[in-house]
């Protein structure tokens, strides 16, 4: 993509300039890790798969005598992960009258402590604990606002509620936004 970028504007243009260019996810890995301290986990944290986090919300089910054949470990994960997006935690999710909203809420919570025995986040944490780090650290998000002065973002129409809180917060006053869609 850089490569495109300096035929197009030339390479003079770009002397002293270093953009990026990230995915949300990979935007969400690097700050987090060079962030590790303010959130107290290991910099060289696992991220989990698909099939770990099966695994640990299956092991979080089971710590709480709930039967995989009667709640589907899928729909639980799916319950967990949508509430992500929309900028909840374990703590402030709410279950509503689908039953499964609650069971959803009692496996996350084990679910959170058996991620953080392992140094571990999953997919949709690679948004959600960043976002909540800029938002509870000041520093932190003035940090990341100097250092990029100016976003870009491709196919923003993709772009869901978490990762536009995200970009809110890292363009702060300055709105040097520039976005992309079909």
């Amino acid at each position: 993509m850089w490569e495109r970028i300096e035929q197009s504007v030339g390479k003079n243009l770009l002397e002293g300039f270093k953009p990026i260019g990230k995915t949300f996810h990979s935007l969400g890995v690097q700050i987090l890790r060079e962030q590790h301290q303010k959130i107290s986990v290991n910099k060289y944290f696992k991220i989990l798969d698909t099939d770990d986090k099966k695994s640990l919300i299956k092991q979080a089910m089971k710590f709480h005598d709930i039967d995989p054949k009667q709640w589907e470990p899928r729909k639980i994960s799916s319950v967990i992960s949508r509430a992500k997006g929309d900028k909840y935690t374990a703590v402030t999710f709410k279950e509503n009258k689908n039953p499964l909203t609650g069971i959803a809420k009692m496996v996350w919570q084990k679910y959170e402590e058996l991620k953080k025995s392992e140094q571990a986040f999953d997919f949709d944490d690679l948004l959600s604990e960043t976002y909540f780090l800029l938002k509870d650290n000041s520093d932190v998000l003035e940090y990341y606002q100097k250092r990029w002065k100016y976003i870009l973002i491709d196919e923003y129409q993709d772009t869901n509620t978490i990762q536009y809180e995200i970009i809110k917060l890292l363009v702060g006053n300055s709105k040097n936004l520039f976005v992309v869609g079909d």
